[in-house]
């Protein structure tokens, strides 16, 4: 690890991928992340493809810092090398694999062993490698090599390398910091990410400005082993021992020993960063790099120097691009030096949760170290101006001032894929959104079902009402009905609610319709005689049939006789005559009148008297329609 790096309590060692808070801001999620495949979109229609690299062409030599801009946007985003991602771009589908595979080629084409590198003896003792800081060179496991990125003019070379340096540890987030590389030149083919990224970092050590050039000691300049220092290309220095801490990567003392004799002599009173002196050019764009080397020293938010670094962007945050070098809204340089100071100290994942809380540092959190407000309350009704705090203030503007066709007007020397490709991970610093649940579906289907047995009601379930009803993201659902069974005989309207994981849900009618499907039961008893007397029994006459003198009282029973009463029929076997209906208790005399009329006729004693050519057949009909099997109700044939 980078021991001898100062890291103190409180300062975060990532500058990439840190999640992001989930609360309300003025620009949404999802308004963000359309904006990022806007942009995305317009980087992928208008990259340079040469063979098997592709790139983004920049005037003055920018070429290569605008490709790792642009990679780094897709890459961040999750497109990686070599993916198969076709993505449909509003001009055709694009392969967004191919697009960052030919970029990463272009990029990594251009790595450099510095035939330069080595032990610095100028009046003092150094060595990039010498890791354990014991003045020997050769016994810390370093490999004798540096890499730098080359644009092909030698005053961009750190300005490049600390934009291709990001590019590396993505890919080594995304694929894993010990996973070989396998395109480039043969300088980086075949090294891990994190031994390429080492030996980047080994650059930088070896090419910060010497002790004995004065003020200008501990910074970076145009090229490696520069002899004067500014505030604009040091940031791109610093940047990569961020990311080396986070891998373990290693540094030898000096590189934040002397960075922090030149944090001392470029930041001015007021807090701010001047660009190669502490009077000249003092801008938000070079204060914004001056925390990025604040934390490399290890210097925490409890040091006057990053409290007075943030008062001064504060007191300047609203001001628009001038002059070039001035401003921070609209301003690409600026608002990504900011950008990656916010991250770096953690405070892109920090939201109020209430009235009264905002940003870390600020009045919003009495405990929080400062006295100023970065941003704005967004809890505050009385608030007019764009809400929230400094990173939400800068992507309303990115989410309202996109161009139609996916790109951004930048400004002065950074525009095109360069700013293009910052403004895009400013963006991004969340991370993917939460995508918008969609609520599920609820489909339903009418449901017509029999009793239960003996019963005159059924249960029915949820799984029978439902009809396919379904979640458009995939989430696994839950289905519920109301009011639960078991349902009565008839209509009964239910509602089927669809729930998902996330507690959205739909809900849709249905009619539950229960019949009654069982045949009631008929029986017919031996009656009484008009007189009272009890019908006499057959004795052992089996032609006398079970009543002799005919008399019965007709019965039936059924499963749901509160749905309306069981009715009976008597039928003739020997004709179609049907008698009836009959109430339940119905008291009747059966005579079998073989060749005559069948009729009825009321007797004494509410009894039917019913004339048969045939047999008496008991039948019941209960309410639903629904007819028992015939029950004899048999009597003594006529004499001969």
């Amino acid at each position: 690890m980078i021991k001898t790096l100062r890291n103190a309590p409180g300062v975060l060692v990532l500058a990439a991928g840190l999640a992001v808070s989930s609360a309300a801001r003025a620009s949404t999620e999802q308004e963000k992340q359309l904006a990022i495949d806007k942009g995305l979109a317009h980087l992928a229609g208008t990259q340079t493809v040469s063979g098997t690299e592709g790139y983004w062409p920049y005037s003055n030599d920018g070429t290569l810092a605008a490709t790792a801009s642009a990679a780094l946007a897709f890459i961040e985003e999750g497109y990686l090398p070599g993916t198969d991602v076709v993505i449909d771009t509003g001009s055709g589908p694009v392969n967004y694999g191919d697009v960052v595979g030919f970029a990463v080629n272009y990029i990594f084409n251009r790595a450099i062993v510095d035939s330069r590198f080595g032990i610095e003896t100028d009046g003092y003792w150094r060595y990039a490698e010498d890791y354990n800081n014991d003045g020997v060179a050769g016994n810390d496991g370093g490999n004798n090599r540096a890499i730098y990125f080359s644009p092909g003019n030698m005053s961009r070379n750190v300005y490049t390398t600390g934009l291709c340096a990001p590019v590396v540890y993505a890919l080594g987030e995304a694929l894993g910091k010990d996973t070989v590389i396998d395109r480039g030149s043969v300088v980086i083919v075949g090294m891990t990410y994190a031994e390429a990224l080492q030996d980047v970092v080994d650059w930088f050590s070896w090419g910060q400005v010497d002790p004995q050039y004065g003020n200008y000691r501990g910074g970076w300049r145009y090229d490696a082993d520069y002899a004067t220092s500014d505030n604009s290309t040091a940031q791109w220095g610093a940047l990569p021992y961020l990311y080396a801490a986070d891998w373990g990567l290693s540094a030898p003392q000096y590189v934040a020993d002397e960075l922090d004799l030149w944090i001392n002599y470029v930041q001015t009173p007021s807090g701010g960063s001047g660009y190669d002196s502490p009077t000249s050019y003092v801008n938000v764009s070079k204060t914004g790099g001056l925390l990025l080397e604040l934390a490399v020293v290890g210097a925490d938010l409890t040091d006057p120097r990053v409290l007075a670094a943030l008062s001064f962007i504060d007191s300047r945050w609203n001001n628009g691009p001038s002059s070039t070098w001035y401003g921070n809204i609209n301003h690409p340089y600026a608002m990504w030096a900011v950008y990656k100071a916010l991250d770096v100290y953690g405070f892109l994942g920090l939201y109020g949760v209430g009235p009264g809380e905002d940003f870390k540092v600020g009045n919003g959190m009495p405990s929080a170290p400062g006295g100023f407000v970065i941003g704005q309350d967004w809890w505050d009704p009385a608030v007019t101006s764009l809400a929230g705090d400094w990173y939400s203030h800068y992507c309303d503007f990115l989410v309202n001032n996109q161009n139609a066709d996916g790109s951004w007007a930048g400004y002065s020397y950074w525009t095109g894929a360069l700013a293009d490709g910052w403004y895009i991970n400013i963006l991004n610093a969340a991370g993917a959104p939460e995508p918008i649940n969609e609520p599920p579906v609820a489909l339903v289907q009418d449901v017509e079902v029999c009793a239960d047995p003996g019963l005159c009601s059924d249960e029915v379930d949820a799984a029978q009402v439902d009809a396919g009803s379904f979640d458009p993201d995939g989430d696994p659902i839950v289905i519920e009905v109301a009011p639960p069974g078991p349902y009565p005989l008839g209509d009964t309207v239910v509602t089927l609610t669809v729930t998902d994981d996330k507690g959205e849900s739909a809900s849709a009618e249905a009619v539950v319709t229960v019949l009654d499907c069982e045949a009631p039961t008929g029986f017919c008893a031996p009656g009484t005689n008009p007189d009272g007397q009890p019908v006499p029994q057959t004795g052992g006459n089996p032609k006398a049939g079970q009543n002799p003198d005919g008399f019965y009282q007709l019965f039936g029973t059924d499963n749901c006789e509160e749905a309306g009463p069981v009715v009976l029929y008597v039928l003739d076997s020997g004709s179609s005559f049907v008698a009836g209906p009959f109430p339940v208790g119905q008291k009747v005399k059966i005579t079998q009148s073989p060749g005559g009329e069948p009729t009825t006729k009321p007797m004494p004693g509410d009894i039917i008297h019913i004339r048969l050519n045939g047999d008496a057949l008991l039948v019941a009909v209960d309410a639903a329609g629904n007819q028992s099997d015939p029950c004899a109700c048999l009597v003594p044939p006529p004499p001969k």
